[in-house]
């Protein structure tokens, strides 16, 4: 059976044989030989040690998530933020022209639901949700760009004429009586 004995001077617990009560023996922690004493206390089970460990470990890793009085547990701001802005970013580039409008709506809400979700624990999946919502903004507004340069390009070679010809036009024509 083993024996928990206390070494006099650095005050460590040493485990013990049932042999060793009554003898010298010597510290591991600080070298010191002195007699063990004959009665000694049994160490304890090393499975109870176990579970006694594993419930402190559990309740150290409680006590963090209350360490950090700023995070909450994650409540799924940040996964709708990456999701939202991964499917935003997929409407733009399958759908160039024809669905600009959903992709603004889905970047916006990426990147709202990033800003919610910054305060939770997935801070990373948050910020990698509002950075792709951006990207889909920002080319959601080229393709807005891009389709009234087409617009404005293809009325120019039909000859409908534009705000600017129309006043060219009436300016000739006042001019002349």
């Amino acid at each position: 059976m083993i024996w928990n004995i206390l070494c006099p001077k650095c005050g460590a617990t040493l485990d013990a044989t049932g042999d060793m009560l009554g003898s010298h023996v010597e510290c591991g922690g600080c070298a010191n030989i002195f007699v063990a004493p004959k009665e000694a206390l049994p160490a304890p089970d090393p499975r109870y040690d176990r579970r006694m460990r594993e419930e402190e470990y559990e309740a150290a890793r409680d006590d963090s998530d209350d360490a950090r009085p700023g995070r909450q547990r994650g409540t799924g701001k940040a996964t709708t933020s990456l999701v939202l802005g991964i499917l935003a970013l997929t409407v733009g580039t399958m759908f160039l022209f024809c669905l600009p409008f959903v992709q603004t709506i889905l970047g916006v809400l990426a990147v709202i639901f990033g800003f919610l979700g910054l305060k939770t624990e997935g801070r990373k999946t948050a910020i990698a949700g509002m950075v792709l919502g951006a990207l889909a903004l920002i080319l959601s507004l080229l393709m807005g760009i891009m389709f009234g340069a087409f617009i404005y390009s293809a009325n120019a070679f039909t000859g409908t004429p534009t705000t600017a010809a129309m006043f060219k036009t009436v300016g000739t024509k006042s001019s002349s009586w």
